[in-house]
């Protein structure tokens, strides 16, 4: 098997991260590569420095457009991709050398498998590691798409459409909202359901850049708007699709809900608190109470209360009733 491979690279104001990051896809160990870097109206020498790389080689298709957004980016892309299998690499981020050459050959041995998830290593702007997931897999990990939404749910997926690969097929129906930020949550559960099998590989490497100024470290209020939205939406498919894990999508409502009612901003702006409370409104909180969620809800209500009317106090008795009890 050796199918072409498309990589969409997005890029915009990118000029002190882009090579290093062109560099790691034009080097790659596996070479029937087609790469799509979309200029999205760089003010920058972004579009000198990919100008100068579709020179050096042939494979490297430009596209420059006007500023429209990373979700308009990544589906100019898809609108041109001639490969069988899809990536997203974003392009301040790296990719390890012999990544797309170690997961190729898994969509070869299984016909079911139309996503493969490959290691992540977080690093911040001193190229410090700050994190990583998936890096301590031995063996490959093989799910279906009902127990990939059930890892999610329980806080154990990736959101990202980074550090994977795809099968096109589930990209034919499926487009990045454009205009919205959050756009991977947003496009990540359709994407699910167009999947057969997933799958965790213990090979290859994705390096992700966490940069002060990028669309994810800076908050604002359309972000957190557009972030409830995508998991509104994402919830709402998963009861429809996944109707016999209401249970655990329930739990997950709330944990996401009351995840927002503690977020630093909360209790900021006006307009975040009304936000969260059409979250609430809009949950299926029959389901809450179906499923005992609500008996979570009063327990953290108390503790989050007894936080505020006790001070430090509260936490000391919270470490105390944690330590193992000893006999005198």
């Amino acid at each position: 098997m050796n199918p072409l491979v498309s990589i969409i690279v997005p890029c915009y104001n990118v000029e002190l991260y882009l090579r290093p990051c062109l560099d790691s896809i034009v080097n790659q160990t596996y070479t029937n590569i087609e790469i799509l870097v979309i200029n999205d109206g760089s003010t920058d020498n972004t579009l000198d420095i990919i100008k100068e790389y579709e020179q050096k080689d042939k494979r490297i298709i430009l596209f420059d457009t006007c500023n429209k957004g990373l979700s308009a980016a990544r589906n100019l892309g898809l609108d041109h991709v001639h490969g069988e299998l899809i990536m997203f690499i974003d392009s301040d981020d790296l990719l390890d050398i012999r990544t797309i050459e170690h997961n190729i050959p898994y969509f070869d041995e299984n016909d079911e498998i139309d996503i493969v998830y490959f290691p992540v290593k977080f690093y911040n702007s001193d190229q410090k590691i700050a994190g990583s997931y998936f890096y301590e897999i031995k063996e490959p990990e093989i799910f279906s798409n009902k127990q990939m939404m059930l890892r999610r749910l329980k806080g154990k997926g990736s959101v990202s459409v980074w550090a994977k690969m795809y099968r096109k097929k589930v990209f034919d129906q499926v487009k990045f909202p454009e205009g919205k930020v959050s756009e991977d949550t947003w496009v990540n559960s359709k994407i699910l359901f167009q999947s057969n099998k997933n799958m965790h590989s213990p090979q290859g490497l994705y390096l992700y850049t966490q940069r002060p100024s990028s669309i994810v470290s800076t908050w604002s209020l359309t972000k957190f708007v557009h972030l409830i939205e995508s998991y509104r939406n994402c919830f709402d498919e998963a009861y429809l699709y996944f109707p016999d894990l209401k249970k655990d999508i329930a739990l997950a409502e709330f944990n996401v809900y009351w995840g927002f009612k503690r977020h630093e901003e909360y209790n900021k702006h006006k307009e975040t608190k009304g936000i969260v409370r059409e979250f609430y409104n809009k949950s299926h909180k029959k389901n809450w109470l179906n499923f005992k969620v609500l008996n979570r809800m009063l327990f953290l209500s108390f503790l989050h209360c007894s936080s505020l009317l006790l001070g430090k106090k509260y936490f000391v008795l919270k470490r105390r009733l944690k330590q193992p009890y000893k006999k005198i």
